[in-house]
């Protein structure tokens, strides 16, 4: 037998596993008399269907995001402000007063995603499951805003490298205000039954140590 063929039916298994819990997640939230998914209790996340948000009192941090958004207008770009000077003073006000989860992170400024370990790698890992996911992230993420690239890391790209594992995506957004809408839109979604986990990532060290 193979190695493509059973690539292609771990592929085919994989996308049966998504499609059975798709449904399953369909049927339980599927409001009595309706006739599909485009009802109101479900919606398309970009990879699968998923249950509409309580529109009641929620904990849930995404639900209240809208309401917690800083609007900042009429800078003095005349007098030589730019987007980025302003970005760059913001982050230093706010790793001063303790305010980033990361201090040694620029939250504003990078058009950078890490996704961290989003294709959980062992020795059954096919060229196949990679290539899967990157046109995943890229389909899914991309809908969101503009990608210039999505990149995977492979076990040899991690070799030497500590600061990457095999299985973590980046992705290369137009412009930071494309990666702050890609995660504001998927961060807190599901990808083959697993929380999505991205962070905001330093564009110098993408540079240097991811990019192709």
């Amino acid at each position: 037998r193979s190695a493509s063929s059973e690539s292609a039916e771990r592929s085919r298994e994989r996308e049966k596993r998504r499609r059975k819990q798709q449904q399953q997640v369909v049927n339980k939230n599927r409001k009595a008399g309706e006739g599909g998914v485009g009802g109101q209790s479900m919606f398309w996340d970009g990879f699968q269907w998923v249950p509409r948000a309580d529109t009641g009192i929620s904990n849930d941090i995404n639900a209240s995001r809208k309401n917690r958004r800083l609007y900042l207008g009429n800078l003095p770009y005349h007098l030589g402000v730019t987007e980025d000077s302003f970005s760059k003073q913001l982050y230093e006000t706010m790793r001063d007063r303790g305010m980033c989860n990361d201090p040694n992170q620029n939250p504003t400024t990078s058009p950078i995603i890490r996704i961290d370990e989003i294709l959980k790698v062992d020795e059954k890992t096919t060229q196949d499951d990679y290539t899967d996911v990157k046109e995943d992230m890229q389909e899914g993420c991309g809908a969101h805003g503009k990608l210039i690239m999505v990149a995977i890391v492979r076990p040899e790209h991690a070799k030497g490298n500590a600061t990457v594992k095999p299985g973590d995506v980046y992705l290369q957004c137009a412009t930071t205000d494309d990666a702050t809408k890609i995660m504001r839109a998927m961060g807190h979604r599901k990808y083959d039954g697993r929380q999505i986990s991205m962070t905001s990532y330093e564009e110098s060290k993408f540079n240097t140590e991811i990019k192709p």
